[in-house]
């Protein structure tokens, strides 16, 4: 009777362990963001922050994927940039000390950019923070966190060629007539062929 008592403790001390190590349902941290680009008016020089709209997000996290203790980045979610170019997306909590990236594609239903280089495999993105050379990378510590990712994308990073990263935005993300997203239709060209 008594080893039978202390195994069952011992069964509720482990469920106990594991109740609070494995983070409940519906725990979730959520990533936001509002995306703009400044798009400069090549006749006057006046730069305005436009939306990004309708343009695809990726949001990977550096977290435990293969095994216990071998962290990996990897994409967890997919969403669309809506009219004033923001995301709000909850994303399940796995564990404290994940970190958080976004890439946003230079992309919406009227254009695709593709890069302007030999060998591509996926449309034109950019990284908040690439235009500063310090990419935003955010790591979350409570299922409650709020990871905000707000940028405005300028066209800068002197240390790479950006004849053509400088203006992706401006040539195909601008709003006309109302309708967000939707290119002027002297810019509805993507920079190079796709393969």
């Amino acid at each position: 009777m008594q080893n039978r008592r202390s195994q069952l403790a011992l069964a509720l001390v482990v469920l106990g362990v594991l109740a609070l190590a494995v983070p409940g349902r519906g725990e979730a941290a959520t990533v936001t963001a509002t995306f703009t680009y400044t798009d400069t008016n090549p006749a006057t020089g006046v730069q305005t922050d436009r939306p990004i709209v309708g343009a695809k997000v990726e949001i990977w996290r550096f977290r435990n994927r293969v095994w216990p203790g071998i962290w990996a980045w990897g994409m967890d979610a997919e969403t669309t940039t809506d009219a004033p170019g923001s995301i709000n997306v909850p994303i399940p909590f796995v564990e404290k000390g994940v970190v958080y990236a976004l890439r946003v594609y230079a992309t919406n239903d009227a254009a695709i950019v593709w890069p302007n280089d030999a060998v591509h495999t996926m449309p034109f993105h950019r990284e908040p923070g690439d235009d500063d050379d310090a990419r935003i990378q955010l790591t979350e510590n409570a299922a409650s966190d709020v990871l905000d990712f707000s940028y405005t994308f300028h066209g800068g990073r002197p240390s790479t060629s950006t004849s053509q990263r400088s203006r992706a935005w401006e040539r195909h993300m601008p709003t006309r007539a109302g309708i967000p997203g939707r290119p002027t239709p002297s810019r509805r060209r993507t920079s190079s062929p796709r393969p």
